[in-house]
């Protein structure tokens, strides 16, 4: 009204699908509203947006960026949340982590959890995360509480696997890994307790894998535990063996 520019307009077309166009001077419509109740933002060469202003200033803002769908804070032009082109989530960071689907980045305080998950269930075994793979997904392993500890669970059964055999060479493995005492270049700890990378490589190769130029050491226990065992079982053999003789050199006399 008042002979000034049109700024909104509500419509119905002839064949009954009414709907609501906000237009700007020029007359191009920049949002519609439609039958569905379906909002719809057109930007034109300028960035779709749905933006929260405070006295002035822009404090939150979802919007695309090259592709991107993008969560913002504040005066601040750095998105605190983004959805980029690729369908990566990234929290606290605007680039992806090793190349991850889902990555976050926390305060550098080293007492500030970065993640957490919270199962309110108060009794029995509480599953907080799962692991799976194939197109239809099979359940790996998943993270669990039992109201005393804390396991990493991994998918064993015997349906998911063939060509078993036993389990040779335990003690011998497990003879030649040698546990070291050390202190970590960048002062982060002293007299920590583990292994050296390299020459775990020379024992058991498969153990080790490398990234960046950095060498670690695959700490999956289901893989390590078998050997362990094993050694038990063949040094508890060698005992057995050594009280046989033992006693029959005893007998003897």
């Amino acid at each position: 009204g008042g002979g000034g520019a049109e700024k909104a307009r509500i419509k119905s077309a002839v064949y009954g699908d009414g709907y609501m166009a906000f237009h700007t001077n020029d007359d191009s419509e920049k949002m519609r509203i439609d039958a569905s109740g379906t909002a719809m933002f057109k930007g034109g060469t300028q960035d779709n947006a749905i933006q929260i202003w405070e006295s002035g200033s822009e404090i939150a803002r979802i919007g695309p960026a090259s592709g991107a769908l993008r969560f913002l804070v504040g005066s601040t032009t750095t998105p605190r949340m983004t959805i980029d082109s690729s369908g990566n989530l990234l929290v606290g960071t605007t680039s992806t982590l090793a190349s991850a689907k889902f990555s976050v980045v926390g305060p550098a305080t080293a007492t500030q959890q970065v993640a957490g998950f919270h199962n309110p269930a108060t009794s029995g075994t509480r599953y907080f995360l799962a692991f799976g793979t194939e197109a239809t997904y099979t359940e790996r392993g998943y993270i669990t509480y039992d109201g005393t500890n804390v396991a990493f669970t991994q998918a064993s059964d015997i349906s998911l696997k063939e060509n078993i055999r036993d389990l040779n060479g335990g003690l011998d493995l497990i003879a030649k890994i040698k546990p070291k005492v050390f202190d970590w270049k960048d002062g982060r700890a002293t007299n920590s307790v583990g292994f050296i990378a390299q020459e775990v490589e020379e024992v058991k190769p498969e153990w080790v894998k490398e990234k960046d130029g950095i060498k670690m050491i695959d700490t999956n226990l289901p893989n390590t535990i078998p050997y362990l065992i094993k050694a038990i079982q063949e040094q508890t053999e060698i005992i057995n063996d050594l009280r046989a003789r033992v006693a029959q050199l005893e007998g003897a006399n």
